[in-house]
């Protein structure tokens, strides 16, 4: 393999790794409160988590079957948890240990599909536990690359909507199928790759 061609091998490789991955968290980092700013956001594992709605304080042991003792439980709130990449990208597919802090109803956890701002699928995927029961695994696949998942427990099979009543506990989060933004210096590294070869390419015509 010729210095040029070797030269594009590597950016080509440090942009596959950058981009190609999955993402994902159990919450073991956000430590015990019964308020957490969810308002501000929490990010660990490539996988950034966002309240939009009021109060959205997070209480974060409140659920004692999450898988690291940990979890992002809304405790009450008018809105949604916003899931998106740490640092922007797109993914396809999102696998969720989720529950609710709800007692005596039947709560629903209710998702919208989003690509920059826009939402292009909604539904309710089932039922789920009430307070103290614990957590179901919620598979959820979009069609298309989305940048964000909005999710929302209201008390019943609600459609979503962003001013539903919210009770959602979520234990676990992965994201699959992703794309994220590639670093500067990988997509810097390709171009320099790709001007190489073309350099190489005038001379042998010249």
């Amino acid at each position: 393999m010729n210095s040029n061609a070797a030269w594009l091998a590597a950016a080509c490789t440090l942009v596959v790794a950058a981009t190609a991955h999955a993402a994902s968290t159990d919450f073991a980092t956000i430590g015990a409160t019964g308020s957490y700013p969810g308002t501000a956001g929490y990010s660990d594992g490539g996988v950034t988590l966002t309240y939009v709605g009021t109060p959205g304080l997070i209480w974060t042991t409140s659920q004692s079957t999450a898988p690291s003792g940990y979890s992002w439980y809304v405790p009450g709130s008018f809105g949604y948890t916003d899931i998106s990449l740490t640092g922007g990208g797109t993914f396809t597919d999102a696998a969720l240990r989720v529950g609710t802090g709800y007692g005596g109803t039947t709560p629903w956890l209710a998702y919208a599909f989003v690509s920059n701002g826009t939402v292009i699928a909604s539904g309710d995927w089932n039922s789920l536990p009430t307070y103290g029961e614990g957590f179901v695994t919620a598979n959820l696949s979009s069609a298309v690359p989305i940048t964000d998942l909005w999710l929302q427990a209201p008390g019943d099979a609600e459609p979503f909507d962003a001013g539903n009543f919210d009770a959602l506990a979520i234990g676990q989060v992965s994201l699959t199928g992703v794309s994220a933004v590639p670093e500067p210096a990988s997509g810097a590294l390709a171009l320099a790759g790709l001007a190489a070869l073309a350099i190489a390419a005038r001379r042998r015509r010249a």
